[in-house]
């Protein structure tokens, strides 16, 4: 074995505590770059499964195509693998209140066309042959055309002209003076069997409602002799799609799957781009900083410790480049070992998060997906090579200082002993205060500054790290709570436009939807009440340009059921006939944050409201004068429902009184239902609300958006802290290392003092200011960069919402304590080291 080699394992095995604790180090180091590219990679693998659950697994599409295409199209070596949509053709929709979508658009799926495009059944099933269909929902609420499973679909199928030019998807309707016909081919009829989301390939601007049937292999022909096909194409590799449609699709439309291309990283989507790599950079610069000084710092006091060693070798013949190569032989060894433990930590640790707090990402997304542990090649690699440039610089930079240091010198060992009188002269009220003992241990500061300048930097960042990580989650649940409200009901549906009668049936249909425990429903009107311009706030006026008031402003009249105004009324002081709430809370897009306050200035025991005169109303009636009171206790889903701003809510049978109600449609309609099985209630309600004719898109599981906070909650919480837990984990084995290796090379001074008369007492007493005076140097600094940047989160979220800044005094308590226990017990693990060796032959040389 080379000489040199045998001597630097000689050496990390003399020094087996400081080789151990830097080995640490760079396993904590090495595994949480290893987590973050693992992470990154997770969910960029994450976002891409939802994109193809949204949008599909195709990265482009050639648009009405003819046959002949799809021989080149199928040799192409670039395409890794292409599905077939028949556009069969188009059929008028009888009934349609939608002017700008008067069609039915008939596509045909093959077998493995829907491994390609991604349908979302809602009802029933897929078509088994051509003589079956699913329908859009949409059609429905959309389109005002009621159509259910098993009912008989039959369709006049064609295609839509502009004279001699033919029209598809991609081609909005064209109304006069430019008027399409409609050039029918066949009688055609069809099964409904089930009903799906708009599928994610028909565009809103699309004149057709997109209906899909089942075709075989040998069923490609419908209606007509020419056949035009849509090809969905999935290249080997995405970059390449561009040039695959410029090569075949050139003549006709085409598009690509900007979703799914841009997560896999080719699409030029530069913001996407930037926040996902610019966060993923902030993490590994701030944790290379903290390996790069506790490595740095390790290999610098072990050069430093061994200095005399180098100069006698360099005054036998050592040369530069053979001292430079014991020091990177360090880093290769300590690398060759860090580096793999590192890199199986990083992918064990993440792979146990996620298998543990995966399936919180389920409530986040609209597709409910979990997110499954993924590691790529170039995450493991990009991790390695990360971590030995880490170790790379940490070993370079006092390797150089050391073969340019003059041999005398290091012999000597007199580089660092640059001082003067001056610079250890330490005020007299320290020794009255602090005795001999704490004289001493100050002045041994001052002197080692250099060298205890990396363990005060390490407390440093891990008093500000951990505070910023507590002022952080502080801030978010502050902020989750002022903008979602605390909802007390589980299922929510609105709608506009009804009356009533209306209400009350669709109420009843909704109430027999199973787990639901109770259900009702407010209905709205937008009025005019008259107020005095002195009763109204100032900022109120302000921000609602009220300078030249004319006496009336904008109120709410909320309409609820007798019998939930009985329920409210008889725990309500006061006989009134009404009761209303003069509070805004909303988010101003101009300064992009959430602002809270009052319309009012006093309180108001009645108030006058009147129609709006474009209101069309049979009573002659237009002014109505209400006894009411203030109050902030509501029904269930009136605090969800209110718009903000003045608000007055009476009971139907009150509102009978000052208008026929039988004749209003009211602005707007908004039921609550709570449920003991939210999820099972949802997908129920919407199959009901779908067979009723109305929107299940309006349908809002508030039960969801509760889950949904508590997992966003928990993942900045169990990364933060985990990231704040494993950086401060770096920091406490810099100190670690710092403390008890600069100890250690302190020992003969140690038991000179010892020789000349101290006690072991005065020794441990001395060692112990020195520990307070590490804990007050990094406090000092520590506690004003850690308030500094909680003020600064605290601005970046005050700027969207009003909420009172909280000085983390706990926090800090915890930072405080923790500074002076790891010093503590750091100090005393030394101090026995030192103890073992108490000798005359320690120190007689």
């Amino acid at each position: 074995m080379n000489m040199i080699y045998r001597y630097t394992l000689r050496s990390l095995m003399k020094n087996k505590t400081r080789t151990i604790v830097t080995l640490v180090g760079i396993v904590l180091a090495i595994a949480m770059i290893t987590s973050v590219t693992t992470l990154m990679a997770t969910l960029q693998n994450f976002m891409v499964e939802r994109a193809i659950v949204s949008y599909g697994d195709w990265h482009g599409v050639a648009l009405n195509v003819p046959e002949d295409i799809l021989v080149n199209i199928s040799q192409d070596p670039r395409i890794e693998k292409y599905r077939l949509i028949q556009n069969i053709g188009y059929a008028s929709l009888e009934g349609s209140k939608n002017q700008y979508k008067p069609y039915v658009f008939l596509v045909g799926f093959y077998e493995d066309t829907y491994d390609c495009l991604n349908i979302k059944l809602i009802q029933g099933r897929f078509p088994k042959n051509a003589n079956e269909v699913i329908i859009p929902e949409h059609i429905s609420y959309n389109g005002g055309v009621t159509m259910n499973i098993g009912d008989q679909l039959d369709l006049s199928i064609g295609y839509r002209y502009i004279e001699e030019q033919m029209l598809w998807q991609f081609n909005s309707y064209e109304e006069p003076p430019n008027l399409e016909s409609l050039v029918k081919l066949n009688d055609l009829s069809f099964t409904i069997v089930g009903i799906m989301e708009r599928p994610s390939f028909e565009e809103f601007s699309a004149p057709g409602y997109t209906v899909i049937t089942k075709l075989s292999s040998e069923e490609v022909l419908l209606t007509q002799d020419m056949k035009n096909f849509d090809v969905y194409i999935k290249a080997k590799q995405p970059m390449e799609i561009f040039n695959i449609l410029d090569t075949h699709a050139s003549m006709y439309g085409h598009m690509t799957n900007q979703p799914l291309l841009m997560y896999q990283g080719s699409n030029s989507n530069e913001v996407y781009l930037s926040v996902v790599y610019g966060l993923a950079t902030i993490l590994i610069v701030l944790i290379i900083s903290g390996a790069v000084l506790l490595i740095y710092n390790s290999f610098m006091i072990s050069l430093s410790e061994r200095a005399k060693e180098f100069g006698l070798l360099s005054s036998v013949g050592a040369t530069k480049k053979q001292l430079k190569t014991i020091v990177m032989l360090e880093a290769i060894t300590l690398s060759s070992i860090g580096i793999p433990v590192g890199i199986a930590s990083g992918i064990l640790g993440m792979y146990i998060t996620l298998e543990l707090i995966g399936d919180a990402f389920i409530t986040l997304t609209s597709e409910r997906l979990p997110m499954h542990f993924y590691m790529s090649n170039r995450s493991i690699i990009m991790a390695a090579i990360m971590g030995w440039m880490t170790i790379y610089l940490s070993a370079l930079i006092p390797a150089k200082r050391i073969y340019l240091t003059p041999t005398m010198n290091r012999i000597q060992q007199n580089q660092d002993m640059k001082l003067t009188k001056r610079k250890v002269r330490t005020h007299a009220m320290v020794k009255k205060v602090f005795g001999f003992e704490g004289e001493i241990a100050l002045k041994n500061y001052k002197r080692s500054q250099k060298r205890y300048r990396s363990t005060v930097i390490s407390l440093l960042i891990s008093v500000v790290l951990f505070v910023s990580a507590s002022s952080f989650g502080h801030y978010i649940k502050l902020s989750s709570e002022q903008v979602v409200q605390n909802l007390d009901f589980d299922l929510s549906f609105h709608h506009n436009g009804m009356t009533v009668e209306e209400a009350e049936i669709l109420l009843n249909e909704l109430n027999h939807t199973p787990e639901i425990q109770e259900g009702t429903f407010y209905q709205a009107l937008f009025m005019q009440a008259i107020v005095e311009r002195e009763w109204l706030n100032e900022r109120y006026v302000k921000e609602s340009n009220l300078e030249e008031y004319k006496g009336k402003i904008g109120v709410w009249v909320l309409v609820v059921r007798d019998e939930e105004w009985l329920n409210f009324i008889s725990s309500h002081e006061g006989n009134t006939k009404g009761v209303y709430s003069d509070q805004i809370a909303y988010y101003d897009f101009e300064s992009r944050r959430y602002v809270t306050y009052t319309v009012l200035d006093k309180a108001l025991s009645e108030i006058t409201v009147e129609w709006f005169h474009e209101l069309e109303v049979k009573d002659k009636n237009t002014r109505f004068q209400i006894d009411v009171s203030n109050h902030d206790q509501w029904p269930m889903g009136v605090v969800a429902y209110q718009q903000g701003g003045l608000m007055v809510m009476i009971p139907q049978t009150y509102a009978q009184s000052l208008w026929e109600m039988d004749e209003i449609a009211f602005s707007h309609s908004r039921f609550f239902f709570s449920s003991s099985q939210p999820t099972i209630s949802y997908e129920d309600m919407k199959e009901r609300l779908i067979q009723q004719g109305y929107s299940s898109r309006n349908l809002y599981n508030a039960s969801d958006q509760l889950e949904n906070n508590k997992s966003l909650l928990l993942l900045i919480n169990v990364f933060s802290y985990g990231f704040i837990i494993l950086i401060s984990l770096i920091a406490i084995a810099n100190v670690f290392n710092t403390i008890s290796t600069n100890v250690l090379l302190r020992r003969q001074e140690l038991l000179m003092l010892k020789a000349i008369g101290m006690t072991t007492k005065n020794l441990k007493k001395m060692m112990h200011y020195e520990c307070l005076f590490y804990g007050f140097k990094a406090l000092f600094y520590g506690l004003p960069v850690s308030l500094l940047m909680s003020w600064l989160i605290y601005e970046s979220i005050a700027y969207r919402l009003e909420i009172p800044f909280s000085w983390p005094i706990r926090s800090m308590i915890i930072s405080i304590v923790s500074i002076f226990v790891v010093v503590f017990v750091t100090m005393m693990y030394s101090r026995t080291k030192v103890s073992h060796s108490e000798d005359y032959f320690q120190y007689r040389s």
